[in-house]
C-alpha cells in the first residue's frame, strides 16, 4: 500500500518514476507485440485469455497506484489529547489542597477573572504579532467606531489596549491587542499565553511570510487549541501574485485547521502627478484598508457557535486554573519536602554525636534513613513497600563508601571554622559527614520522587552521584554549627535532642 502521508514533493517524485516505468514498459511490450502475435495465434484460446487479463490487470494497478497519489491527501497528525476538566472538579481540587494549606489564591483569581468576562458578555479576542507588523494600524481599521480602552496584562503593570466593537451580525466583541512578541521577555511570556487561554478566539498579525520567531508563536499559540486566524498584514506592498504565492507557502504549513487570510491597514501612499508645466508633484494621499476578508473569516468564525467558543474558553480556563493549583501544591510540596529532609539530616548529626558504641551510629542512620524515605514518599504520595526501602538504602551504602572520603574532607574543613572544640573534633566531623550524606540523599529523593512519581532506585543512584559533585561547603558549614551547638550543650544527656 503506498502511503499517502509522503511530502508533497516526494509524491510527485514517485509519480514521474512511475509514469517512466510505465512508459518502458509499454513501448516494451509494443516492440514484442508484433513478434508475440504470430505465437499467440498458435496458443489455445484460455492461454491467450490469460495473457490478455495479465497485460489488463497490470494497467489496472499502474491505474490505481496514480489515484493514490494524485487523490489521496495527507493524513494528519492525531490531536494530543487534554485533560477533561470542569468546573466542578477544579473547585473540590482547590478546596481539598486549601484545606491542606497549599495557596489557591491564583486558581481562585481564575475563576473569578472567568465569571467578571462571562457577565461582560462579550467574545474575547487576542491579537498577537510583531511591532514591525502594523497589529495595532489593522486592528483599528478592522473594527471602525470601536470604543479603546486600556487595561493590563494580568500579573503585571504592562499596558493593554482593548476595542469593543458590536459587529454588524449583532455581536459584541472585545478585542485585545496584546505587547509585540518583541517586548515579551521570558517572564512575560507565559503571562501572554494565559491571555491567550482566556480568549475564545486568537488574530495572530505577520507581515508577510513568517520569520523564525513568528513560527515559534504561532505554534505556541495554535497549540493552546483556541480558534484561530493567521493574517497576513500589508498585502498591500506587494503584489498580488506574490502576496497569494506568500500566502499559498503559509497554508501549506499551518495545515487546514487555521484559515490564512489577507489583509491590508491602509495608511498613505505616494502618488505622482503631472503639471501642465510639465514638472511633476509629489502628493500623499490616504490609502484605503483592506480588510473584507479579515471581517470576513471573523464574522464565519463568531457565527458558528458563540456557545460553543464559549465552551472552549471555559474549558481552556478550568485547565489553566487546575495548572496553577498544580504549580501552588508542587511548591508547597516541594518546600516541605526540602524542610524534611533538613530535619532529618540535622537529626542524623545528633544521631552520630549521640553513639555511645562503635557500630551504634550506624544502627541510628539506618532507622532515621529508613524514616525519611518513607516520609518523603507518602508527602509524595507514592507508595513504598519496606524491602524498596531496605534494598535502596542497601544500594545507597554502596555508593556512599565511595564518596565518604570526599565528604569526610568537606565535614573536616567545615569544622574547621569552629575553633576550641577540642576533644571531640573527631565525632564532630563523622556527624557532619552523616548530616551530609543524608542531606545528599534526600534532595536525590526529593527530585526522582518529584518527576518520576515512583521511587526508582537506578534514578534515585544516579541522582546521588550527580548531588555528591555539587558545592557541599555552604550545607557542610551549616551543619557544623548544629553539630558543635549540640556537642557543647552535651547531647548524650538530652534524651529529647534528635527531635
Amino acid at each position: 500500500m503506498i502511503p499517502t502521508e509522503l511530502p508533497r514533493a516526494w509524491r510527485w517524485a514517485l509519480l514521474a518514476l512511475i509514469l517512466l516505468l510505465a512508459a518502458v514498459l509499454l513501448l516494451v511490450l509494443l516492440v514484442q507485440w508484433l513478434q508475440f502475435q504470430a505465437l499467440l495465434a498458435e496458443q489455445p484460446a484460455w492461454r491467450r485469455w490469460t495473457i490478455v487479463g495479465g497485460v489488463l490487470g497490470l494497467l489496472a494497478g499502474i491505474g490505481w497506484m496514480l489515484g493514490r497519489l494524485l487523490l489521496a491527501r495527507p493524513v494528519p497528525a492525531p490531536e494530543r489529547q487534554r485533560p477533561s476538566v470542569d468546573r466542578t472538579t477544579v473547585e473540590r481540587r482547590i478546596r481539598a489542597h486549601a484545606d491542606r494549606g497549599a495557596d489557591a489564591a491564583a486558581a481562585r483569581a481564575e475563576l473569578a477573572e472567568l465569571d467578571r468576562r462571562d457577565q461582560a458578555g462579550v467574545v474575547a479576542v487576542a491579537a498577537f504579532g510583531e511591532v514591525s507588523t502594523g497589529k495595532s494600524a489593522l486592528l483599528s481599521a478592522l473594527l471602525p467606531g470601536a470604543r479603546l480602552e486600556s487595561d493590563v496584562l494580568a500579573g503585571t503593570t504592562r499596558s493593554l489596549q482593548t476595542l469593543d466593537w458590536t459587529t454588524p451580525a449583532g455581536n459584541a466583541v472585545r478585542l485585545v491587542d496584546m505587547p509585540g512578541l518583541q517586548d515579551l521577555d521570558p517572564a512575560l511570556e507565559s503571562l501572554a499565553l494565559d491571555e491567550a487561554r482566556r480568549a475564545h478566539l486568537v488574530l495572530f498579525v505577520a507581515q508577510g511570510d513568517l520569520n523564525r520567531t513568528e513560527w515559534r508563536w504561532f505554534g505556541l499559540l495554535r497549540d493552546l487549541r483556541r480558534p484561530m486566524l493567521l493574517v497576513l498584514n500589508k498585502a498591500d506592498r506587494y503584489t498580488r501574485a506574490d502576496m497569494q504565492a506568500i500566502r499559498s507557502r503559509v497554508r501549506e504549513r499551518v495545515g487546514d485547521q487555521v484559515p490564512v487570510v489577507l489583509a491590508a491597514a491602509g495608511g498613505t501612499e505616494t502618488v505622482v502627478r503631472r503639471l501642465p508645466d510639465g514638472t511633476e508633484e509629489a502628493r500623499q494621499r490616504p490609502r484605503p484598508p483592506e480588510v473584507a476578508e479579515l471581517r470576513r473569516e471573523l464574522q464565519r468564525l463568531l457565527d458558528r457557535d458563540v456557545a460553543a467558543l464559549k465552551a472552549l474558553r471555559d474549558e481552556s480556563v478550568f485547565l489553566l486554573a487546575a495548572g496553577k493549583l498544580e504549580r501552588a501544591v508542587r511548591g508547597q510540596r516541594r518546600d516541605a519536602a526540602h524542610a524534611l529532609v533538613e530535619r532529618y539530616s540535622r537529626r542524623a548529626v545528633v544521631g552520630a554525636l549521640a553513639a555511645v558504641a562503635p557500630g551504634t551510629d550506624l544502627l541510628i542512620q539506618g532507622a532515621l534513613a529508613a524514616a525519611m524515605v518513607r516520609e518523603l514518599c507518602q508527602l509524595f504520595d507514592v507508595p513504598v513497600r519496606s524491602v524498596q526501602i531496605d534494598r535502596l538504602l542497601a544500594a545507597l551504602q554502596g555508593r556512599a563508601s565511595t564518596t565518604r572520603p570526599v565528604i569526610m574532607g568537606i565535614a573536616g574543613n567545615a569544622c574547621k571554622a569552629f575553633p576550641g572544640v577540642g576533644t571531640i573534633a573527631g565525632g564532630l566531623i563523622h556527624a557532619v559527614a552523616y548530616g551530609l550524606l543524608f542531606r545528599t540523599v534526600g534532595l536525590a529523593l526529593i527530585q526522582v520522587l518529584e518527576e518520576d512519581g515512583t521511587l526508582d532506585e537506578q534514578r534515585v543512584l544516579e541522582q546521588f552521584e550527580v548531588l555528591t559533585r555539587d558545592d557541599l561547603a555552604t550545607p557542610a558549614r551549616q551543619l557544623a554549627h548544629t553539630a558543635v551547638e549540640e556537642a557543647r550543650a552535651g547531647v548524650s544527656d538530652r534524651p529529647d535532642a534528635a527531635d
